[in-house]
């Protein structure tokens, strides 16, 4: 089995990675709740920018990363590793749909409903995000030094 310290830069890789995503979240809930000064192109920018993250995040994860080898070093973790990877897909769905909404014209990000559908999907990427790290730290007895931002 290798040492911890052979995985250390890819666990602190992921977990800045989780923190990254969490920002980009956070800052497009900001922009959504900032009533009259709220910038449509500037929400649809970065949802298209969290996508092209969350791709490459996954790319990453997908292609025998910090993920695999979690499951080879706690093969317990091996299901939840398959559970986390088919949520993949789904979430950029989600993302997709609210992309597209939001293309469609510049009043619908002030709709309450496109907040509403924002924040489900921000919760399914957090608890996404969440479990991610989580197996990370079983996996490599770690604790996340970004753990309060994802």
């Amino acid at each position: 089995m290798r040492d911890f310290n052979d995985c250390k830069a890819i666990v602190d890789h992921m977990c800045a990675e989780h923190a990254q995503l969490h920002r980009a979240v956070q800052a497009i809930e900001t922009e959504l709740h900032a009533h009259e000064a709220r910038d449509p192109e500037l929400i649809r920018n970065a949802m298209e920018q969290l996508r092209d993250a969350l791709v490459h995040h996954f790319e990453e994860e997908e292609s025998g990363g910090c993920l695999e080898e979690a499951a080879c070093r706690c093969p317990s973790l091996a299901h939840d590793v398959t559970i986390i990877e088919r949520e993949h897909p789904v979430i950029l769905k989600l993302l997709d749909q609210l992309i597209a909404r939001a293309k469609r014209g510049c009043d619908e990000c002030g709709n309450a409903d496109f907040v509403e559908s924002f924040a489900r999907f921000a919760k399914t990427m957090r608890t996404h995000e969440s479990a991610e790290t989580r197996i990370l730290e079983q996996a490599f007895g770690t604790v996340c030094a970004n753990r309060n931002g994802v």
